[in-house]
């Protein structure tokens, strides 16, 4: 007798779930190869051994270089930096590397890009070469100095012809260095962003060229972290954070976070083309050949596709984070050949950037560590004290020692901010945001993750405090709206001004508010915040709405299709006062560092203090720039302004919250009382007319039910 074995036919039903494990079990090992599988970091998983290797930067370049190479982008630069900005590789192709010496530049310059933002139909403004540039400051000198030079702020600050950046000519290296910087800062482990994220948050509309749509959250976040600032730290060696950027942030794609084990370690950049600029189409953009380039180099270290931008909202808006995936590389990363085989065959180098990189590849310093710049207060013996059980970071130096504990500030009319004061302060707007639900961090039962800085009247740092895992940029940024807030609630604003290169501004200012709360707009005392500032500092006024009157100060504005030189001088690389206080020393210090690459060597001589060309500014009043957008309030005793507190990290009206708030439960332990302003001198009693349109500026802005085990809903009602 014959056996007969019968095999049943599997059902429907049994084909599509087999179906979706093997899809599954493809996309799990898609993720494994790639490195971006879900996270469940929530903000602890950074140790001692979140960096990156000097063979895994290596990597990084070479698969980034290999798939530049593909694609026929012959003159590439690529930078690899670890969380707190230390340039950790920098390579570029010999293409790129032999443009300096076209332009008649020394070859150690290496590539050169032209900064436009292609808003300009026509007209362009003309170009500022890197050459122009270097005259501009004698960086260029005939014979070596007998002595190293000092910096000398200009008597009457450069303003290249009111263009600000537009068409000024720079390295590519600085470029590439800014992209991979914007995307280690901006990320977190709640939250990974890229320069297309960025891109989306900073122009005149969210989103862009939405028309009717107010400008986006981070408004002039873009000029942040300058390199002529004086919190972040400077030198070609390995440092304390945060590093400076040489460009601010970039809006250009091409700029990624890397991660690790669900932790960023730090972030890539790719310059491929001629022209850094910003990406006003994310709808449906053009092909990116940075991006694409990036996206190789940050195969094995992606972010996880749980935090990544695209699966956050902010004000009903899905953020961005790359417009390609890796689906659409040209090359297997994991095939590249060896950075050293690259080098080897003349394909390219490592190239020195006085001021950021030496030219030898290294690892990453691990976020958290003494030696990173940011460190657990618990672990400082003397911030132990001060801060226990808010599980808070402290700014440090190489030896884990605060590099600002709380001090007193100066006393103006009789009143100061305490050591005791300030401490206070800090521990309360810490702990506004240890119970405040976040808005771009996932999961959303996630804590907000902020940097809190408290100043003086003159801007001097009185103390700095952070949640564990606030993003980079949250540390430079707090210190700017601080700054902002106090600056500009003093009286004598408009008089120290007055001598300066942008008290144009403050004079179109008062002809739309000629009176704020009881005299003329920055003499009289009005409390004004950085919210406040941003809504006459947007081009458009009132804010989002074209056809009506450029903010006051802002630079004359219209959209794309008629922007000409004369008609419409605004653009995110030239938007009015906020560069224009700085702009002098920014560009000395974007520039300073080629000058050594010249023969005979001219040393970089630092510069920490942005708007040191404007000696009528007190030296410390806006070292690191202003910054218009929300998330600071002014500090009262008595009535009388003493400083200011800021708050940079999570969405803006979290900043603004802790700060407000946190002001206000210190006020009720404080003696004398630390208090936010009065009511009657806020800036949101101040209403002027556009000729159009009655306005009022705003003060602060809190989120609805704003708590994660607390169902008030109002927060800062009638405080």
């Amino acid at each position: 007798m014959r056996m007969v074995t019968t095999m049943s036919v599997p059902t429907r039903h049994e084909i599509k779930s087999l179906a979706k494990v093997i899809g599954f079990l493809l996309l799990l090992a898609q993720s494994l190869v790639h490195a971006d599988i879900a996270t469940h970091c929530t903000g602890g998983c950074a140790n001692a051994n979140s960096f990156l290797t000097v063979d895994q930067v290596n990597r990084i370049l070479a698969q980034a270089y290999q798939e530049a190479k593909a694609g026929g982008n012959q003159a590439v630069t690529i930078a690899v930096v670890d969380r707190v900005g230390n340039v950790l590789g920098l390579f570029e192709s010999t293409a790129a590397q032999q443009q300096a010496q076209a332009a008649g530049l020394p070859p150690a310059v290496g590539g050169l890009v032209v900064i436009r933002s292609n808003r300009f139909n026509s007209d362009l403004p003309p170009l500022n070469s890197l050459s122009t540039l270097l005259k501009t400051y004698n960086i260029v000198t005939p014979t070596p100095p007998a002595t190293p030079p000092t910096y000398t702020p200009a008597p009457t600050p450069y303003t290249a012809k009111g263009q600000g950046l537009e068409e000024a000519q720079v390295p590519s290296s600085i470029a590439a260095i800014s992209k991979a910087l914007t995307g280690a800062y901006l990320s977190s482990e709640g939250n990974a962003f890229s320069t297309y994220t960025a891109a989306q948050i900073i122009q005149e509309h969210f989103n862009p060229n939405v028309l009717g749509q107010a400008a986006g959250p981070l408004f002039g976040v873009q000029f942040s972290q300058l390199p002529c600032g004086d919190l972040v730290s400077q030198g070609s060696d390995l440092g304390v954070g945060p590093r400076r950027s040489p460009l601010g942030f970039s809006g250009q794609r091409g700029g990624l976070p890397l991660y690790l084990r669900g932790t960023p370690v730090g972030g890539i950049g790719v310059i491929a083309t001629k022209v850094y600029t910003i990406e006003q189409n994310i709808s449906n953009p053009a092909p990116s050949a940075d991006e694409r380039i990036a996206i190789a180099g940050a195969t094995g270290f992606l972010a996880p596709f749980n935090r990544r931008a695209d699966v956050i909202t902010v004000n009903g808006q899905t953020l961005r984070f790359t417009s390609t995936g890796d689906q659409d590389l040209l090359t297997n990363p994991a095939k590249a050949p060896s950075l050293s085989t690259i080098t080897a065959n003349g394909e390219g180098a490592l190239l020195s950037v006085p001021g950021y990189f030496d030219g030898t590849v290294r690892a990453g310093l691990a976020f958290g560590q003494a030696d990173s710049g940011i460190y657990p207060a618990d672990k400082d013996p003397a911030s132990a004290v001060l801060f226990k059980g808010l599980n808070a970071y402290i700014l440090s130096d190489s030896t884990g020692q605060n590099r600002y504990p709380p001090k007193d500030g100066t006393v103006t009319n009789g009143e100061q901010l305490t050591q005791g004061d300030v401490t206070t302060l800090l521990r309360k707007a810490i702990g506004v945001a240890n119970e405040a639900r976040s808005q771009i961090r996932r999961p959303l039962s996630t804590a907000a993750r902020l940097t809190v800085s408290v100043v003086d009247t003159e801007g001097n740092i009185l103390g700095i405090l952070r949640s564990q895992d606030s993003p980079m940029f949250s540390t430079d940024v707090g210190l700017q709206k601080a700054r902002t807030a106090a600056f500009f609630s003093n009286r004598d604003a408009g008089s120290l001004l007055q001598p300066s290169n942008v008290y144009p501004y403050v004079e179109r200012a008062r002809n739309f508010i000629p009176f704020a709360t009881s005299g003329p707009l920055f003499s009289d005392g009005t409390a004004l915040t950085p919210r406040a500032l941003g809504n006459i500092g947007r081009p458009l006024l009132p804010d989002g709405i074209s056809r009506t009157p450029y903010a006051p100060l802002s630079l004359p504005y219209q959209p794309v299709s008629v922007y000409k030189t004369g008609v419409n001088q605004w653009s995110e690389f030239n938007v009015g006062m906020q560069l224009d206080l700085v702009f002098s020393d920014l560009l000395y210090a974007i520039t300073n560092p080629f000058g050594v690459a010249l023969t005979p060597p001219y040393p970089v001589v630092p510069i920490t203090n942005c708007a040191a060309s404007n000696s009528s500014i007190p030296p410390n009043a806006l070292a690191n720039g202003m910054q218009p957008f929300a998330g600071a309030v002014p500090l009262y005793k008595n009535n009388v302004l003493v400083g200011a507190i800021g708050e940079s990290g999570d969405g803006v009206d979290q900043d603004d919250m802790a700060g407000f708030l946190g002001a206000y439960r210190a006020g009720l332990i404080t003696q004398p009382k630390v208090t936010n302003a009065n009511g009657f001198i806020r800036s949101n009693r101040v209403i002027f007319n556009t000729g159009h349109a009655s306005l009022a500026l705003r003060f602060v802005e809190c989120p609805f039910r704003p708590f994660i085990n607390n169902s008030t809903e109002s927060a800062c009602n009638g405080k």
